[in-house]
């Protein structure tokens, strides 16, 4: 469908716009991060029989600093989403490229210990999807999750600098905004959601 080559045009495009900003930045900071995900769904039709899933993701942090408090933050990464269905004991999980791209002030205690807030959107690009049932088998389901997936994200954060480089961790509550179920005669919508415990390293870099 053609809204789904707009949004991912409109997502690479970005991304590409992002990272040249802080590739060309004097002050920016790179490291890799690791995060779990508690992940769920909303339902438009209620979800007493939607759980929680503990899912994985990995990637790389970049931070660009704007001013002494301000700074853009991009979190690429593969990250797991899903849901868990309580009633029919079966599982849901779908697999992203996500960049969350985010606005982060940060509040300065002390030179060593740096606590912030940050919010943004957050693009998804489908992967692969799949199911798992109560007797153990797993079915793939890629063809039922939409290709993109958009969210907005907000949290808290706090940065230490150890030596010459610093460890930071992040709590973060994510909410989709795009239905991902792509299966017609399935009028349910699913977005996804998600509490994000964020742990990573950021390495300082200057360029003249």
């Amino acid at each position: 469908m053609n809204y789904r080559s707009v949004i991912q045009k409109y997502t690479i495009i970005s991304c590409i716009f992002l990272f040249s900003i802080k590739l060309s930045s004097a002050q920016w900071s790179i490291g890799p991060l690791l995060d779990l995900n508690f992940a769920t769904s909303n339902l438009n039709t209620g979800s007493d029989g939607i759980g929680t899933r503990a899912l994985l993701g990995i990637g790389l942090v970049t931070d660009h600093n704007i001013n002494e408090n301000l700074s853009i933050r991009l979190e690429p990464m593969y990250l797991l989403k899903g849901w868990r269905h309580k009633e029919l004991n079966q599982k849901y999980s779908a697999s992203y490229i996500e960049i969350p791209a985010l606005v982060k002030y940060s509040l300065e205690i002390d030179q060593n210990l740096t606590p912030y807030l940050l919010a943004g959107p957050s693009f998804g690009i489908l992967l692969n999807g799949n199911i798992k049932f109560e007797d153990g088998d797993k079915a793939d389901r890629t063809d039922s999750f939409k290709k993109v997936d958009l969210g907005f994200g907000l949290g808290a954060g706090v940065e230490c600098s150890v030596s010459d480089y610093k460890v930071f961790a992040e709590l973060r509550y994510s909410i989709g905004v795009i239905d991902v179920n792509d299966v017609e005669t399935i009028e349910t919508k699913f977005r996804n959601r998600g509490l994000n415990i964020v742990l990573g390293t950021l390495f300082n870099f200057t360029k003249n």
